[in-house]
């Protein structure tokens, strides 16, 4: 192994791994993986965000929902081992929403052979996170859902507020299926959730939150055989036996030997990554933020990230060296619209301190290196195109890439469960994995081929993307939303809302609880968000 790569990210092993765009090759692959597990020794372990046990993996066929596959496996003699957060997010797909799906199949899936299935809270959090869900959420809580909501779209900050008053914060943000089976160890991850808005032809169930029709999400998946594939099962045991119901279940995946490397026909160096924080508070994975950050300081030429927050300021950090370097092309972001009015009050203003960080200190020309797409709610909805980005894919140099579970964000690097794969390839390969992703990627977004030779390509789509109906394209950073500006927004729309009422607002003062009397103003909710935002949404590491 002579890459460069070899030596950044250090054990890195011989894998067979495949890339998957979007819902219908992601669920095909897992529907057939799950199919080769079919009699005792076997098995098929899930852990989770979200599950929607009765979906079809295959559009019009029964015998592809889900639960119906795991059920079949199970009569077969194969062991089934589920583990899904316990999501409070009320966001739904009518008549069902996520809290329902989770919980509500759970209680159906342990009514199947060979199966344990649980719901799971017992992630996290930093002791920062801690601490304010301890003094300052109850007292927020108690004051502010006096008054409900303000908007009908802050329904989802306050579901949120109410469950970090009495759980731990973090959550299994993973996307993980590992089946054993007659063709041996397989394990699938990234963005995709079980889920039928993962699926590019959806287009006709109604969203909650813009109580209009949507189309599925864009997302990347990958599968992979080989020592990666058993790192992930590892994952899973140790999430599965800090469950304290769940520990004492069997688990026949402890006694799986590890694979060997895979290093003949087409493989590829990988290496599994992740975030956790056990309940004990003695283990903590930062292996995915420190990874990726490592990989952004050695990128040469060119970076493709796509991501549905974007707003960690390590990253901008980071890509703002990189713009800085002469011998550097181009960066190209694609990333999600914020349209709703929690995103304003959220994560579109720390976007904006993103951009700022990333642009800082640069020139006119340096600064145009930077290619920020945003696929449009609006336009994609017309055009029946993708109306959000969900993947969370990293793509350097067409040599490595990343594809997984964690966003770029400091909740996905400090406090949630992640897991992601890492993967790249000796120098001289035709077409290395990440290329090949890249190329991928690139032909749905622009619906042409994109010239798959020679870095001239990375110019191509930039240029071809612009005259796409479901993008926008900030071409200038200096002219993005500021924070301020979305602050004199959030304003106008409490004004607008006309709720004004005395309550009490609790504010931390070194180790002490203060609490003042205050009014519901514009500037007191702002304020509540931003405390809620760097303490739970998107805290500093410890």
């Amino acid at each position: 192994m002579a890459s460069r790569w070899a030596k950044i990210i250090p054990g890195a092993t011989g894998n067979k791994a495949d890339f998957l765009v979007d819902g219908t090759a992601a669920f095909k692959s897992i529907y057939d993986a799950i199919k080769t597990a079919n009699k005792d020794g076997h098995y098929i372990y899930v852990m989770g965000w979200m599950l929607d046990a009765g979906m079809e993996l295959i559009k019009g066929d029964p015998g592809s929902a889900f639960i119906k596959l795991l059920e079949d496996a199970a009569k077969k003699g194969a062991e089934v081992r589920i583990l899904v957060w316990d999501n409070p997010i009320p966001n739904a797909y009518p008549p069902e929403s996520y809290i329902q799906m989770n919980r509500n199949y759970i209680p159906m899936l342990n009514k199947l052979p060979n199966t344990f299935a649980f719901i799971d809270d017992n992630t996290f959090a930093t002791a920062a996170t801690q601490k304010f869900l301890s003094q300052a959420v109850p007292h927020i809580l108690k004051q502010v859902m006096k008054f409900q909501t303000i908007f009908k779209e802050l329904d989802l900050f306050f579901t949120i507020l109410k469950y970090a008053a009495t759980k731990n914060v973090g959550s299994h943000h993973d996307k993980v299926i590992i089946v054993k089976g007659e063709k041996g160890l397989i394990s699938h991850c990234g963005g995709i959730d079980i889920n039928i808005n993962r699926f590019e032809w959806y287009q006709k169930q109604r969203c909650s939150f813009h109580k209009d029709t949507h189309s599925a999400y864009h997302d990347t998946h990958i599968r992979v055989e080989g020592p990666a594939a058993y790192d992930i099962l590892q994952k899973f045991i140790k999430r599965w036996d800090f469950h304290p119901a769940a520990k004492s279940k069997t688990l026949k995946g402890r006694s799986e030997p590890k694979p060997k490397e895979i290093k003949t026909g087409d493989f590829h160096w990988a290496k599994t990554v992740g975030t956790y924080n056990d309940p004990s508070g003695k283990d903590r994975d930062r292996s995915d933020k420190d990874a990726y950050l490592e990989i952004l300081r050695n990128a040469q030429k060119y970076v493709y990230i796509e991501d549905q927050y974007l707003v960690s300021l390590d990253v901008a950090k980071e890509l703002n060296k990189r713009i800085k370097d002469p011998n550097f092309v181009c960066v190209v972001i694609v990333t999600q619209d914020c349209a709703e009015t929690t995103d304003i009050l959220i994560p579109l203003r720390r976007r904006s301190e993103f951009y700022k960080e990333l642009i800082k200190g640069a020139s006119a020309a340096e600064q145009a290196k930077v290619g920020i797409f945003i696929v449009d709610m609006v336009n994609g909805k017309k055009n029946g195109w993708h109306t959000g980005v969900h993947a969370k894919t990293l793509i350097v140099d067409d040599e490595l890439a990343i594809i997984g579970s964690a966003n770029v964000n400091q909740r996905s690097f400090t406090n949630d469960s992640e897991t992601s794969v890492i993967v790249f390839d000796d120098p001289g390969k035709k077409t290395t994995f990440a290329k090949a992703l890249r190329i991928a990627i690139w032909k749905e977004f622009v619906r042409v081929a994109v010239a798959p030779q020679g870095y001239e390509s990375w110019f191509t789509f930039m240029y071809l993307v612009k005259n796409v109906p479901g993008f926008s394209i900030l071409l200038d950073l200096t002219k993005t939303p500021q924070q301020e500006d979305l602050d004199e927004k959030i304003i106008a729309m409490i004004k607008k809302s006309g709720v004004i009422a005395p309550i009490v607002v609790g504010g931390l003062t070194g180790n002490n609880l203060q609490q003042t009397t205050a009014v519901l103003s514009p500037i007191t909710l702002k304020l509540i968000f931003d405390m809620f935002w760097e303490n739970v949404v998107d805290p500093e590491a410890p």
